[in-house]
């Protein structure tokens, strides 16, 4: 029996962000999806990007991170729970300050320091599998294909589907 994973949402007045990266290492190219949500599921918005010169899978998730946490500045988004599914990137941002040494070192910092300036807001790991993030990954997914970047405040029609059935049935991500 297969298990299904349900979508959970953030308290009352706070919004959800899942983010995903996308990596070809034949290429080096990435592309990234962000999704936005409140507490009732309904997306605020979308985003996917594609990018050049990625090094890894772990760089493309930071690299989704680093879009996500841009867009909540920008938007003034808050209070916010950040979403993964990378191990690695929740394991590098949340441990203790100082100097990252890593190979992706100097981005962690970067989106560390950020992270620390927004008020009420939580970083966490959710263990899902693979097609947890098919929303966000399809996302992602579409960037890279057209090789472009699109921002969408709501989930055009030839989305909602599949963002829809995610929010009911498994764990929805949203692009930003």
């Amino acid at each position: 029996m297969r298990r299904v994973f349900k979508w959970k949402a953030p308290p009352k007045c706070w919004l959800k962000i899942n983010f995903n990266g996308a990596f070809n290492g034949g290429t080096g190219k990435a592309a990234v999806g962000v999704v936005v949500r409140d507490e009732t599921g309904v997306c605020l918005g979308a985003v996917g990007k594609a990018f050049s010169y990625i090094h890894s899978a772990e760089h493309a998730e930071l690299t989704a991170c680093r879009e996500a946490v841009d867009n909540v500045i920008t938007h003034l988004l808050h209070p916010v729970i950040f979403e993964t599914d990378c191990l690695i990137l929740k394991q590098q941002l949340c441990q203790e300050r100082g100097q990252n040494l890593s190979a992706l070192g100097r981005l962690y910092d970067d989106v560390s320091a950020d992270l620390e300036n927004l008020p009420n807001s939580w970083f966490v790991y959710a263990r899902r599998p693979r097609e947890a993030n098919k929303a966000a990954h399809l996302l992602a997914g579409d960037a890279s294909a057209n090789d472009q970047s699109f921002f969408w405040p709501t989930v055009p029609f030839f989305k909602q589907d599949v963002i829809v059935w995610k929010l009911y049935f498994c764990i929805p991500l949203f692009i930003i």
